[in-house]
């Protein structure tokens, strides 16, 4: 698939920070298993040791919700389907399967799904604690923001869904150093009428790299146990080359992908503390100012922040 070269900002901001690709949109660094970032990897400068991280002193209160959307001159979506689809066209034993069976949303370019008003889905955006800080969370509170489960799916030749999230483990609070079980559990699934081959890795090394065996037809769940915070996982099919998903895995429960129409909500957030935003699209990598994201000040209620993104070239 072509890359482009993007840039993006947030709405309202005086300046638009141009954006670069890394690899096939990936970030430029990834995460330790507890709550602080850890250095990218092949870096040659020596790690300090991690100082104790503190728990963030604040109490939940706020929800915020936002839009991103695409400015200017759109992808060539209709270029970018053809090809996807003479990919799955090329596997004439299994176009039964792959082509004629899926419905249109499987067989339609993945990358640039453009709704109402110029929305882009599948962008994740989270919210990150300040830099020593941990967020406590009660994996037994009874307002539980976070589904129990969540599962891949490949119900035809496609990922379902293209991007999500997760939050297998929080920092324990008695001791910031280690983490424990969420309670949340990954799935991975194969409901199609052929097999499929899913492999996982962190684009840039970590914590998340193994693969499922081939997995038949109609194969039950299998659980699968990913690590890290602030982690990016991308899955694939050895046997359907241009299967591809997503799956950034975080340490707490502020976080949410757009829908069909670029919105996207996240539900008691904590105030009291500085907190910074922090957006990501796979072609994009990290929406302006990068992966350390935009300091922002939330209050009890709702609060809003959307994000532009515009394509400069493809």
């Amino acid at each position: 698939m072509k890359r482009t070269f993007l840039a993006a900002a947030a709405v309202g901001a005086p300046l638009l920070i141009s954006l670069f690709l890394v690899g096939c949109g990936k970030p430029k660094g990834d995460d330790d298993d507890s709550g602080g970032p850890s250095k990218g990897a092949g870096s040659t400068t020596a790690a300090k040791p991690p100082e104790e991280l503190k728990g963030l002193p604040s109490k939940p209160g706020a929800t915020l919700k936002g839009k991103v959307t695409l400015k200017g001159k759109s992808p060539n979506t209709e270029a970018l389907t053809k090809q996807l689809q003479d990919a799955i066209k090329s596997k004439q034993d299994q176009a039964a399967t792959c082509f004629d069976m899926a419905p249109e949303a499987e067989k339609t370019e993945q990358v640039w799904h453009i709704g109402e008003g110029n929305g882009i889905s599948d962008v994740v955006v989270w919210i990150q604690p300040p830099e020593g800080y941990f967020f406590k969370v009660d994996k037994d509170a009874k307002d539980k923001t976070w589904p129990e489960k969540v599962e891949l799916t490949q119900p035809h030749c496609a990922f379902i869904p293209h991007v999500s999230w997760v939050m297998p483990t929080l920092v324990d609070p008695a001791n910031p150093k280690k983490t424990i079980p969420s309670g949340q559990k990954f799935f991975v699934s194969n409901a199609a009428d052929i097999s499929h081959n899913t492999k996982w890795k962190s684009p840039l090394g970590g914590p998340n790299s193994d693969e499922l065996a081939t997995t038949p037809a109609h194969s039950v769940d299998k659980e699968i146990l990913l690590k890290g915070n602030n982690q990016l996982v991308q899955f694939n099919c050895n046997i359907h080359s241009w299967m591809e998903a997503y799956v950034w895995v975080f340490n707490h429960p502020y976080a949410a992908v757009t829908d069909k129409d670029g919105n996207y909500e996240i539900k008691n957030v904590p105030i009291g503390s500085k907190l910074h935003i922090v957006g990501w699209h796979e072609k994009v990598d990290f929406l302006a100012p990068g992966k350390k994201g935009e300091e922002i000040d939330l209050i009890e209620g709702v609060n809003t922040k959307n994000f532009d993104i515009e394509v400069k070239g493809q």
